[in-house]
């Protein structure tokens, strides 16, 4: 899997470069002069620590600056942010060119934590909360510049959150990140997110555009390994300007943009918030249509267990490795122990279940130059846009301070 995003990364070099000759400009960023923000994870003994978060503010000079707003929640799983080898980084969203002082992340009151070895989550709710959400506020310990160059990496200092059996506390719960090995690809999780297409331009496969949701910009950008997909397959793959998509892939400081995995077009019947899972299968049951997942990701809700059952029925949309959209039976014969699948539905807590609307491989393959049409499109940035104030919380952080990194890394103090 590193060798194949290492030559995804390497094939959007190449083609970001090419545009660029051929368009007489210079540079190496997509997403223009903007930075972006990244959360990490301190160390500590749980398997899983499963969040939802809701709003990220910036607090800056020039008053503040909303660079993540989902309403609805979407979930992390913030263990999965520190390894053997240190700091893993999930991206939140870009920032404007500017200095900074603090942030606010508002989050779900409830959190779901995994002892180490245990199969079962534990549900706890912050310190704090008001009865439905939380903010959990740092001060930096000096301004934070942040530009094209600059980024910002936050550390929820797990190893500094208690837990009494009811509620859980941090001192603090965040702090500011050293961004160690933030340059490196491969240390970022894949990110997924819907939006609508802006600012598209270049000749598929290889295009970069801006994903825009709530008035939030992150640049994208494909190439010949990106999966180009359509939730109704019976329709022609068309990347344009004013489609939603989901996309997928990780983050390049390099770029300042998203490199893109697989791009899906929304159907018309599609909510872009159900709740969906990824990690290996189990259990498989053909004749009941049924198998179970080993939760790797998962997102809009947080996993109670685990592991959790996937019920297909009439209404499933059964997808092959290639993308085609294939009968259940043919579906589940090819379908083995330990194969990575994604699957998209209804969570039902009380049996701890998803029944499917859509079921897909992970690792898909054949995407690539099934790519839409050529289209051209504007010049793509990624500039974000100012939000309101939020306010509250009861903890404040801001410890640890970090020296200066090259290659776009962030410092933390």
């Amino acid at each position: 899997m590193k060798l194949k995003h290492a030559l995804v990364l390497i094939a959007a070099l190449t083609a970001l470069l090419i545009g660029m000759i051929g368009c007489g400009g210079g540079g190496g960023s997509v997403g223009g002069d903007s930075g972006a923000l990244f959360i990490t994870d301190g160390l500590d003994g749980h398997d899983h620590v499963w969040v939802t978060m809701k709003k990220a503010v910036l607090t800056g000079a020039s008053g503040n600056v909303t660079v993540f707003d989902e309403p609805s929640g979407k979930t992390f799983d913030l263990k999965s942010l520190r390894d053997g080898s240190g700091e893993r980084y999930a991206f939140i969203g870009t920032i404007p060119n500017g200095t900074y002082t603090g942030i606010t992340f508002t989050l779900d009151k409830t959190l779901t934590l995994f002892p180490a070895g245990s199969q079962n989550g534990l549900t706890r709710v912050f310190a704090g909360n008001n009865g439905s959400t939380v903010n959990l506020v740092l001060s930096f310990t000096s301004t934070q510049s942040v530009n094209r160059d600059q980024n910002l990496a936050l550390d929820f200092d797990l190893a500094s959150w208690t837990d009494d059996g009811v509620t859980v506390s941090g001192a603090p719960f965040l702090k500011e990140g050293q961004g160690h090995g933030l340059g490196d690809m491969e240390r970022h999780e894949h990110n997924s997110r819907w939006g609508t297409v802006t600012d598209l331009r270049g000749n598929a496969p290889d295009q970069t555009f801006n994903l825009t949701r709530r008035g939030l910009t992150v640049a994208v950008v494909t190439n010949r390994d990106t999966d180009f997909r359509n939730s109704e397959p019976a329709r022609p793959f068309q990347l344009e300007n004013g489609k939603i998509v989901k996309v997928t892939g990780r983050y390049s400081v390099e770029l300042g943009a998203i490199v893109a995995d697989s791009i899906r077009i929304r159907s018309r019947s599609e909510e872009e918030e159900e709740p969906e899972v990824e990690g290996p299968v189990s259990n498989i049951n053909a004749g009941a249509g049924t198998f179970t997942i080993t939760i790797e990701e998962a997102d809009h809700f947080q996993p109670l267990f685990a592991t959790v059952d996937i019920i297909t029925d009439e209404h499933t949309v059964f997808t092959s490795r290639t993308g085609l959209v294939v009968s259940p039976a043919e579906f589940f014969a090819g379908l083995v122990e330990g194969t990575e699948l994604q699957a998209v539905g209804e969570y039902d807590p009380a049996t701890n279940t998803i029944t499917a609307i859509r079921v897909s491989y992970e690792d898909e393959e054949g995407g690539g130059n099934g790519g839409g049409g050529n289209t051209s499109g504007g010049n793509t940035t990624g500039g974000n846009n100012t939000g309101g104030n939020t306010t509250g919380g009861n903890n404040t952080g801001g410890n640890t301070t970090g020296g200066n990194n090259t290659g776009g890394n962030t410092t933390g103090g």
